[in-house]
Order: structure tokens, then sequence, then C-alpha cells
């Protein structure tokens, strides 16, 4: 039995990222809250958590990519693994040592979730298209990526907004990706959102994206998107970054190389990751995509390649816009 092929083809757009300050110590890295004050009204700040104030700040910057497209025609997709634990961390502490409810703010509901978000981004860009959070673990944002490039090419939507977002900086998600082997000093946790903008493969943008369906074996979802990385002398490759004493991680990082490896030999070349050594989650795909749009900017054939550790895989090859193209 032959598995049917299953990609999809679009026009990257627009990208914009938020990062972690590379600098600091410990197992977190966070973004400069000066940053995040020039970006969010104070008031809405209150009100949300920092996942969903880093998520605000990378949209905003995508604006000039929908601002003139019908409203209904606009949707917004994200991967968001770990929530909003930030903002209600301290309140469930004070909750069960007073055993008080009023020691819960009214805006829990709305923060801590992982679609909230999406839901805020929406209400800010008053959009009304088909949106949607994914929290599928560190895979979260590819398959964000992934669902987000469907509707533009089914054409349900004109544009998509579509990526990853974590803040896991709070006392419990830092504990418990320890107890994981996930972060450690040498490869602390990271505060990070990385957006695209997608349309149809027939608009002019940065790079064409085409993504595989996740699938249970990586050489199936590489073989969903091979064809469109071409005759390329050299396919740049794009892979998690991974805390090296996370043995587990490190083992499929080895085991995807070598599944490349196999396949591309010596015409494959591997990229340093975007995230710095950090563990970014959600935002690792997207962010990885962003930098793969930049170098098919300048001609190069590139190669995404994701994991969500625990059997799901998913590939994305990002190429060059041709000469006359559109």
């Amino acid at each position: 039995m032959t598995l049917e092929r299953s990609s999809c083809a679009v026009t990257i757009a627009g990208s914009a990222s938020v990062l972690a300050d590379a600098a600091g110590d410990g197992i977190v890295r966070t973004v400069d809250g000066a940053r995040i004050e020039g970006a969010v009204r104070p008031r809405l700040r209150k009100k949300i958590d920092r996942f969903t104030q880093i998520a605000l700040m990378a949209t905003d910057r995508l604006k000039p990519h929908f601002d003139g497209v019908a409203r209904d025609r606009v949707g917004i997709f994200l991967g968001n693994d770990l929530a909003g634990w930030n903002y209600v961390h301290a309140q469930l502490e004070r909750l069960i040592e007073s055993r008080d409810p009023l020691s819960i703010d009214p805006y829990v509901a709305t923060a801590w979730f992982p679609a909230a978000a999406q839901g805020e981004i929406t209400i800010a860009h008053g959009l009304l298209g088909h949106s949607k959070t994914f929290s599928a673990g560190y895979l979260s944002g590819g398959v964000a990526l992934e669902y987000a490039a469907r509707r533009v090419a089914d054409g349900s939507l004109a544009v998509a907004l579509a990526g990853g977002v974590e803040a896991p900086n709070a006392p419990a998600i830092l504990d418990a990706l320890t107890a994981e082997g996930r972060i450690d000093a040498g490869h602390p946790a990271g505060e990070a959102a990385g957006m695209l903008t997608l349309r149809s493969r027939d608009q002019l943008g940065i790079a064409r994206m085409t993504i595989s369906s996740p699938r249970r074996r990586l050489e199936i979802a590489v073989d969903d998107v091979v064809d469109a990385l071409g005759n390329a002398e050299t396919v740049y490759c794009l892979m998690p970054s991974v805390a090296p004493e996370n043995h587990r991680w490190s083992r499929a990082v080895s085991d995807i190389e070598s599944v490349l490896t196999a396949r591309f030999g010596s015409r494959l070349t591997r990229a340093a990751a975007p995230q710095r050594d950090m563990d970014v989650g959600s935002a690792s795909f997207p962010l990885a995509a962003i930098a793969a749009s930049e170098m098919a900017a300048k001609g190069q054939a590139v190669l995404v390649a994701g994991a969500d550790f625990d059997g799901l895989f998913l590939a994305s090859a990002v190429t060059p816009m041709h000469a006359g193209e559109c």
C-alpha cells in the first residue's frame, strides 16, 4: 500500500518574532518588560498573561499585511502548550493558603487558558475569520501553521496569521520542564513568539512554503514536501534545538538528522536554529519557518523539520519566490 502524499503550498507574506533576551542566569530567559510596556497598554496588561502580551506584540507588527483585507477573511491560528500559568500561579497559592475564593481575580478565566492569546488578538484587530488554538506539545506552533496553510489554500481565508507563543516562566512550569529534562542552566526556557502571515500561493511574498501533514514517520513528512525543493544543489535544514542532557530528545534529533542525511546526502547542510539555545516550546517550528523564509529570500532552499518527541513529525520546504511568479 502506498501512502498518498499530503502537502499544502502557500506564500509567506510577512513574519514577526519576539525572543527573550539571551543574557541572564538560571533556567529561564524573559522578554524585557520595557518592550512589553511599550507595546501593550497598562490596563490591558493587568488582565492578560505574558504569553498573550507577547503574542499581541508580534501580531501588531503584521498589521500592514492584513490592514486592507475584509476582517471576515482574516483568521488567527496559534500554537500554545503552557498557557497562562504566570498569571494564575501566585493567585492559586493564595487561594490554597487562605481558602478565600476572592483571592482569585475575575480575569483568571480569560487569561489562563491556551486560547486566550487568540481571543485577545481577534478583539484587538476585529478579526472575524475562522480562528483556532492548538495545544499539541512542542509541535503546537507547527500544527497551527499547517492548519492555517490549508485554510488559505482551500479559499476559506484570504490571510492567515499563524505561529506559536510561549511564556514558560511560572515556577510550576519551570519545575515541570526541569523534571522532564527539557531545560537547565545551559539550555534555559525562553519566552518567545513566532508569527507568519500566509496568503495563497498565487500572491507575491517573501517565500513559498510547502508544508506536510502531521505524520507518524519523518520520512513520510519529508516525502510530502520534497518535490518543492526541486534540484537545489544545497538543502539547508533547520531542526529543533534541545538540551544536550536531555538524552531522549537529543537522540531523536540525531535520528532526524540521520534520516535527512540518508535522503539528501551531501546536498544537506544543517543551519543554526534561531532560538539561540533556548527551549521556546510551541514557538520553535514557527521561528524556524521565519528563519527559513529569510534564507529563501536570499535564494536558498530550506527544509524545516519538527517533532513533538512523542512520535509526531512535520516538515516544511521553504523556497524562493521565482522570477515572474505572482
